[in-house]
């Protein structure tokens, strides 16, 4: 499975839900979060070979910050 469409299995599953639920959810799930720890490092590392796998990737992305499950980090932008 290339990890476009693996990202994009995870974002359906995400979209499921409501937002509020997911944290529950999310946290409740080990095969979950490995799956988002490993989907993220393969982006971080492999990024440049991504092309459309991005949008999957951002989808995802989106769907934890609407759970409010991202870093600060991730958030927030210092001058």
């Amino acid at each position: 499975m290339h990890l476009a469409q693996f990202a994009q299995n995870k974002a359906h599953l995400m979209f499921v839900q409501a937002p509020e639920n997911i944290p529950i959810q999310f946290g409740m799930n080990n095969k979950a979060q490995l799956a988002a720890r490993t989907v993220f490092t393969l982006a971080h590392r492999h990024g440049d070979i991504l092309r459309e796998g991005w949008k999957n990737i951002l989808d995802c992305m989106l769907q934890l910050y609407r759970a409010k499950l991202l870093p600060k980090s991730m958030i927030e932008v210092f001058d």
